[in-house]
Protein backbone atom coordinates (compact mmCIF):
# COMPACT_ATOMS: atom_id res chain seq x y z
CA UNK A 1 0.00 0.00 0.00
CA UNK A 2 1.56 3.30 -0.46
CA UNK A 3 1.15 6.48 1.33
CA UNK A 4 -1.19 9.21 0.46
CA UNK A 5 0.90 12.31 0.30
CA UNK A 6 -0.44 15.75 -0.58
CA UNK A 7 1.85 15.79 -3.80
CA UNK A 8 -0.16 12.56 -4.86
CA UNK A 9 -3.57 14.07 -4.42
CA UNK A 10 -3.03 16.94 -5.87
CA UNK A 11 -1.58 15.13 -8.77
CA UNK A 12 -4.38 12.13 -8.93
CA UNK A 13 -7.17 13.81 -7.78
CA UNK A 14 -7.34 18.15 -7.53
CA UNK A 15 -5.06 17.97 -11.24
CA UNK A 16 -7.85 15.99 -13.18
CA UNK A 17 -11.09 17.49 -11.48
CA UNK A 18 -9.39 21.19 -12.45
CA UNK A 19 -9.10 19.80 -15.66
CA UNK A 20 -12.56 18.08 -16.08
CA UNK A 21 -14.13 21.66 -14.95
CA UNK A 22 -12.01 23.40 -17.95
CA UNK A 23 -13.17 21.09 -20.37
CA UNK A 24 -16.70 21.35 -18.83
CA UNK A 25 -16.32 25.20 -19.49
CA UNK A 26 -15.36 24.83 -22.79
CA UNK A 27 -18.63 22.29 -23.53
CA UNK A 28 -20.84 24.81 -21.97
CA UNK A 29 -19.63 27.90 -24.31
CA UNK A 30 -19.71 24.87 -27.61
CA UNK A 31 -23.35 24.25 -26.78
CA UNK A 32 -24.71 27.82 -25.61
CA UNK A 33 -22.62 31.16 -25.80
CA UNK A 34 -25.39 34.11 -25.84
CA UNK A 35 -21.96 35.81 -25.22
CA UNK A 36 -20.60 36.98 -28.60
CA UNK A 37 -22.78 38.40 -31.35
CA UNK A 38 -21.67 35.64 -33.86
CA UNK A 39 -23.01 32.09 -34.55
CA UNK A 40 -20.84 29.69 -32.90
CA UNK A 41 -22.61 27.83 -30.40
CA UNK A 42 -24.56 24.43 -31.34
CA UNK A 43 -28.22 26.56 -30.18
CA UNK A 44 -27.59 29.44 -32.10
CA UNK A 45 -26.93 26.99 -35.04
CA UNK A 46 -30.13 24.97 -35.20
CA UNK A 47 -32.01 28.50 -35.35
CA UNK A 48 -30.17 28.86 -38.34
CA UNK A 49 -32.13 25.77 -39.68
CA UNK A 50 -35.47 27.79 -39.77
CA UNK A 51 -34.07 29.26 -42.89
CA UNK A 52 -33.46 26.78 -44.47
CA UNK A 53 -37.38 25.85 -43.72
CA UNK A 54 -36.84 22.82 -41.14
CA UNK A 55 -40.23 22.44 -39.89
CA UNK A 56 -40.36 24.09 -36.53
CA UNK A 57 -41.21 21.24 -34.37
CA UNK A 58 -38.07 19.60 -35.46
CA UNK A 59 -35.99 22.87 -34.64
CA UNK A 60 -37.93 22.96 -31.41
CA UNK A 61 -37.36 19.39 -30.18
CA UNK A 62 -33.45 19.70 -30.76
CA UNK A 63 -33.13 23.23 -28.78
CA UNK A 64 -35.03 21.15 -26.43
CA UNK A 65 -32.65 18.11 -26.31
CA UNK A 66 -29.40 20.66 -26.60
CA UNK A 67 -31.36 22.30 -23.38
CA UNK A 68 -31.16 19.37 -21.82
CA UNK A 69 -27.54 18.46 -22.70
CA UNK A 70 -26.65 22.12 -21.26
CA UNK A 71 -28.28 21.80 -17.96
CA UNK A 72 -26.56 18.02 -17.50
CA UNK A 73 -23.54 19.86 -18.04
CA UNK A 74 -24.15 22.42 -15.41
CA UNK A 75 -24.77 19.55 -12.76
CA UNK A 76 -21.43 18.02 -13.75
CA UNK A 77 -20.04 21.20 -13.64
CA UNK A 78 -21.40 21.69 -9.93
CA UNK A 79 -20.48 17.85 -9.32
CA UNK A 80 -16.77 18.89 -10.63
CA UNK A 81 -16.58 21.62 -8.68
CA UNK A 82 -17.29 19.90 -5.43
CA UNK A 83 -15.02 16.97 -6.17
CA UNK A 84 -11.78 19.42 -6.61
CA UNK A 85 -12.84 21.54 -3.47
CA UNK A 86 -12.58 18.22 -1.49
CA UNK A 87 -9.56 17.12 -3.15
CA UNK A 88 -7.93 20.38 -2.69
CA UNK A 89 -9.03 20.25 1.08
CA UNK A 90 -7.81 16.68 1.50
CA UNK A 91 -4.57 17.80 -0.42
CA UNK A 92 -4.35 20.61 1.97
CA UNK A 93 -5.10 18.72 5.64
CA UNK A 94 -2.35 15.75 4.40
CA UNK A 95 0.02 18.59 3.74
CA UNK A 96 -0.57 20.13 6.87
CA UNK A 97 -0.52 16.82 9.07
CA UNK A 98 2.50 15.22 7.55
CA UNK A 99 4.21 18.92 8.49
CA UNK A 100 3.65 17.81 12.35
CA UNK A 101 6.32 16.45 14.03
CA UNK A 102 5.20 13.66 17.14
CA UNK A 103 6.34 16.70 19.77
CA UNK A 104 3.94 19.15 17.34
CA UNK A 105 1.28 16.88 17.65
CA UNK A 106 1.29 16.18 20.78
CA UNK A 107 1.47 19.88 21.68
CA UNK A 108 -1.66 20.30 19.81
CA UNK A 109 -3.22 17.31 21.24
CA UNK A 110 -2.36 18.91 24.51
CA UNK A 111 -4.17 21.90 23.87
CA UNK A 112 -7.37 20.11 22.35
CA UNK A 113 -7.78 17.55 25.20
CA UNK A 114 -7.80 20.51 27.87
CA UNK A 115 -10.60 22.27 25.36
CA UNK A 116 -12.30 19.02 25.84
CA UNK A 117 -12.19 18.26 29.64
CA UNK A 118 -13.32 22.35 29.77
CA UNK A 119 -16.06 22.70 27.65
CA UNK A 120 -19.45 21.62 28.92
CA UNK A 121 -20.75 18.24 27.48
CA UNK A 122 -22.79 18.28 24.20
CA UNK A 123 -21.20 22.01 23.96
CA UNK A 124 -20.28 22.79 20.57
CA UNK A 125 -16.55 23.64 21.60
CA UNK A 126 -16.30 20.16 23.03
CA UNK A 127 -17.79 18.83 19.70
CA UNK A 128 -15.33 21.14 17.72
CA UNK A 129 -12.21 19.45 20.23
CA UNK A 130 -12.83 15.91 18.87
CA UNK A 131 -13.47 16.81 15.42
CA UNK A 132 -9.91 18.47 15.75
CA UNK A 133 -8.28 15.53 17.55
CA UNK A 134 -9.69 12.69 14.81
CA UNK A 135 -8.63 15.13 12.05
CA UNK A 136 -5.02 15.39 13.57
CA UNK A 137 -4.96 11.91 14.58
CA UNK A 138 -5.36 10.93 11.22
CA UNK A 139 -6.28 7.33 10.19
CA UNK A 140 -2.91 6.04 12.00
CA UNK A 141 -1.49 8.01 14.52
CA UNK A 142 2.40 7.73 15.02
CA UNK A 143 3.17 4.91 17.82
CA UNK A 144 5.76 7.36 19.17
CA UNK A 145 2.90 9.92 20.55
CA UNK A 146 2.72 8.27 23.79
CA UNK A 147 6.19 8.88 24.78
CA UNK A 148 5.09 12.43 24.21
CA UNK A 149 1.88 12.17 25.98
CA UNK A 150 1.97 12.02 29.89
CA UNK A 151 -0.03 8.57 31.04
CA UNK A 152 -2.80 11.11 32.13
CA UNK A 153 -3.32 12.58 28.81
CA UNK A 154 -2.95 9.06 27.01
CA UNK A 155 -5.90 8.04 29.30
CA UNK A 156 -8.01 10.40 28.61
CA UNK A 157 -7.35 10.66 24.74
CA UNK A 158 -8.21 6.65 24.86
CA UNK A 159 -11.47 7.68 26.94
CA UNK A 160 -12.41 9.92 24.49
CA UNK A 161 -11.72 8.25 21.48
CA UNK A 162 -13.19 5.12 22.91
CA UNK A 163 -16.66 7.09 23.71
CA UNK A 164 -16.89 8.40 20.22
CA UNK A 165 -16.72 5.15 18.39
CA UNK A 166 -19.92 4.04 20.60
Amino acid sequence: MSAVTSERAHRELVDPSMDGIAANDYQAIALHNPATPEVDSLLERIDTLRSYNVPPAVVDDLRADVWLVVEWNGRERQCQRQVAGNSERIARDLHVRSALSVKGLARALRALLDAHENAPVGSPARLRAVRDIRWLLGPEPPASLENELSDGRTRQLARLLAEETR
